[in-house]
């Protein structure tokens, strides 16, 4: 079967940088956020002063190694953020040479109808398009189908976007410890959007292998429970999480498919140059490296300056290595997806 690769990457992140102080300030202040940044002098303030102290100065860094996300502005829709990812790639390419637009990734702008419709408009697309959900292993997924539709000869190129607005997935509302451990993941989320053009290789580069697995009986450590049929009109629509068993159960689960992933390619882990997976925290990042024996340099890190932006996040590190020179022609890349449900998917690419 012929090889496919990701001819072109592209990304898009809002203007608006959030600390993790201000972070601590709306929390321990209920400050909901109005899509405003605070006032330097009342963040100052509170960072020396605080009376409630729920959410403690340094706490998020501590625990997960990020500093800084990313919020859209409240007229940005996810749509926004997926067309002007894609954007670039569109205009590279030409709109006629794009056959068909995947859509992956956690958020939408709506239940119905599918965001990929609103994309295919801003972009000025008249290809196929349809909407593609697995939690934060979205993008991957949507690699995983875009190379069976250029395999199978249906589409020469299809274009996999991700976006993703989860500032509106945060409770800041917190009142007490229990409902911190809850909801303290949460705190982490960031917006923004990335694309890939998967196409037919050249050149005998491309994908070599990919592999996927779910585990199902864990779906309920990772959720926003509200907008389906089980809490259909209700509030339920903030993120909401158990952090400390997921690290544990993704390193037990994925052991065998990257174990069957280096066997079956009969690359072994030294050859690879460049590792991306979906970022969730720096801790859980170096403990996979560690693993899998892997240098953690090799890891390509964007959480510490735009948070865990879910599906997005592999797309849009991919293409930040790729523009500064760090992932070259001939590189061995690894991608490792990890998203909730539970879900995890491995692909290796000459790159």
């Amino acid at each position: 079967m012929k090889r496919v690769r990701i001819e072109a990457l592209a990304a898009y992140l809002p203007e608006r940088v959030v600390s993790n102080e201000e972070i601590e300030y709306r929390v321990n202040h209920h400050q909901p956020n109005t899509y405003e940044p605070i006032a330097p002098a009342a963040l100052e303030a509170a960072i020396h002063h605080n009376g409630r102290k729920v959410l403690s100065k340094g706490l998020l860094e501590r625990l997960f190694g990020g500093r800084f996300r990313r919020f859209a502005a409240q007229s940005e829709q996810v749509s926004d953020i997926g067309a002007a990812a894609a954007r670039p790639i569109v205009q590279s390419v030409g709109a006629q040479a794009i056959d068909c637009l995947i859509f992956a990734a956690a958020s939408a702008d709506m239940v119905e109808p599918a965001t990929a419709n609103m994309i295919q408009m801003k972009l000025g697309l008249s290809c196929p398009v349809f909407d593609l959900k697995n939690a934060c292993n979205s993008f991957v997924n949507g690699v995983q189908v875009a190379a069976a539709l250029v395999q199978s000869g249906q589409y020469q190129r299809v274009l996999v976007v991700s976006a993703e607005k989860l500032q509106d997935a945060i409770q800041l509302n917190i009142s007490n410890a229990q409902d911190l451990r809850r909801r303290l993941a949460a705190l982490t989320l960031g917006d923004g959007g990335g694309a890939g053009l998967v196409s037919t290789s050249t050149n005998g580069h491309g994908m070599i292998w990919q592999g996927y697995q779910s585990s199902g009986q864990y779906w309920h450590l990772s959720m926003v429970p509200g907008g389906g049929s089980l809490h259909p009109h209700s509030g339920y629509t903030y993120f909401e999480g158990h952090t400390q068993g997921l690290q544990g159960i993704f390193l037990q689960e994925f052991a065998k498919l990257l174990e069957r992933c280096f066997q079956e390619s009969g690359i072994a882990p030294a050859a690879v140059q460049a590792v991306f997976m979906h970022q969730v925290s720096l801790a859980t990042t170096h403990a996979v490296a560690d693993y899998i024996g892997i240098p953690r340099t090799r890891f390509f890190h964007t959480f510490p300056m735009y948070g865990n932006i879910a599906a997005a996040s592999i797309p849009v590190s991919m293409y930040e290595a790729a523009q500064t020179g760090k992932i070259r022609p001939g590189d061995v890349v690894l991608v490792i997806g990890l998203g909730a449900g539970i879900s995890i998917g491995v692909q290796l690419f000459i790159w």
